[in-house]
């Protein structure tokens, strides 16, 4: 099947593409996806089912950790799961697969009762085209899905209609497309990340000590730590908040504070990473850890934080903020939009927030009219993080910094 030149672009090319360009090509996937479009079969069996899950592994940011919870939570109900990554076929950079995890050249849909492409809708386009074009569509199409706004952009009608079924993480998701799909809203459906299912643990003082030492972390720091992707956009991660809010929190006298923020892929967007440089120049406690993403390193970072910050823009789930509760980590973010097994957490503080229209520099975001997300309160978030840091409510693993203002 010829289904046009939309298959050969990823969804980050086309937030790269303007003008007559970006329309022919969105016009050429739309008609590709509009003769892949299914009927809709929102029930889906996997107790004894042969699933693949096809993802962006090589990646390894947030999406791809949520596909790993996703095959475990799979085979935990029963199902033969087999993983293969599309970040070839999508434009993707990869690092090095590991032996779990299959090229998606191996995929052969014979072998399989249903595929779930855990990746979002600009991807999902590319790569249902993609396999369609070599005759190689699964019997069963499953997509996973996540946004961050409450509505969603129109270019994603056709690929849920060329989805049998579609799972999102939280019911935020599943009300923006509900609400700007209506006519599709039935075969959406929500299945919420399991972070039991990953391979974090809570530390004890032994793993932190160990990780500090590694991180190279002053054994008494406080340390509030950020992780985020580029790719995520910076705009909607919002780290300049959470610098904002640590230096109202903690004066420059207050050395033992410490801010870590953890960026995956710097390179995607180096304006960004230029303005997050300026916003830390002159305070030394600010710590830019700039660097390729590794699960070990992750790891790490959350053993050696005191408390997990984010005053991000929105959230379709917050895996972050899931695994540092986990983890048994304060977490102090954003509440708009959050899932309530997060937002009703003990160990959540929720900053507060007011709704603007959405600014995104990257243009992963502002394509949609009319959509608004969350400004956190720094102020507010700053407030809890100096309360966080008196010694009555310090992680009971070290003791409090004498330093910190009570």
């Amino acid at each position: 099947m010829n289904t046009g030149l939309g298959r050969f672009l990823s969804g980050s090319t086309l937030r790269r593409v303007d003008g007559w360009k970006r329309r022919l090509v969105e016009r050429s996937q739309r008609r590709g996806l509009a003769l892949l479009a299914r009927p809709g079969s929102p029930a889906i069996a996997v107790a004894g089912a042969r699933v693949a899950v096809i993802g962006l592994f090589g990646a390894r940011i947030g999406l791809s950790q949520a596909a790993l919870l996703l095959a475990e939570e799979l085979r935990s109900e029963g199902a033969q799961v087999a993983l293969f990554d599309c970040c070839a076929e999508t434009g993707q950079k990869a690092l090095p697969l590991d032996s779990r995890i299959a090229a998606l050249a191996a995929f052969e849909p014979a072998d399989f009762d249903l595929a779930v492409l855990h990746i979002n809708p600009p991807e999902f386009s590319t790569l249902v085209l993609h396999l369609a074009a070599q005759a190689r569509l699964p019997k069963v199409v499953v997509g996973f899905f996540a946004w961050e706004l409450s509505i969603a952009p129109a270019s994603w009608r056709g690929a849920i209609a060329a989805a049998d079924a579609v799972w999102v993480p939280s019911r935020f998701v599943r009300d923006a497309l509900a609400q700007s799909f209506p006519e599709l809203a039935e075969r959406v459906s929500i299945r919420e990340h399991q972070v039991t299912f990953g391979a974090f643990e809570p530390p004890d003082p032994e793993r932190r000590r160990e990780a500090r030492a590694r991180l190279g972390l002053p054994a008494d720091a406080h340390v509030v730590l950020q992780s985020f992707s580029m790719r995520s956009t910076m705009a909607r991660k919002n780290p300049l908040a959470a610098i904002a809010a640590f230096r109202l929190g903690f004066p420059p006298e207050e050395a033992r504070a410490r801010l870590v923020l953890r960026c995956l892929d710097h390179e995607v967007f180096e304006a960004g990473a230029a303005q997050i440089r300026q916003a830390a120049t002159g305070d030394t406690r600010i710590d830019l850890r700039f660097e390729a993403p590794t699960e070990a390193g992750l790891s790490d970072y959350y053993a050696a934080a005191d408390v997990y910050l984010s005053l991000h823009r929105s959230e379709g789930f917050g895996l972050n903020l899931a695994e540092c509760l986990h983890l048994g980590l304060p977490v102090v973010a954003t509440a708009w939009g959050l899932t309530a097994s997060i937002a009703g957490h003990p160990l959540f503080h929720a900053v507060g927030s007011t709704l603007v229209p959405v600014v995104d520099p990257q243009h992963g975001y502002d394509r949609v009219p009319g959509a608004r997300w969350a400004e956190a309160n720094a102020g507010e978030a700053a407030a809890i993080l100096r309360r966080l840091a008196a010694p009555e409510s310090r992680c009971p693993l070290e003791p409090a910094p004498d330093g910190l203002t009570r």
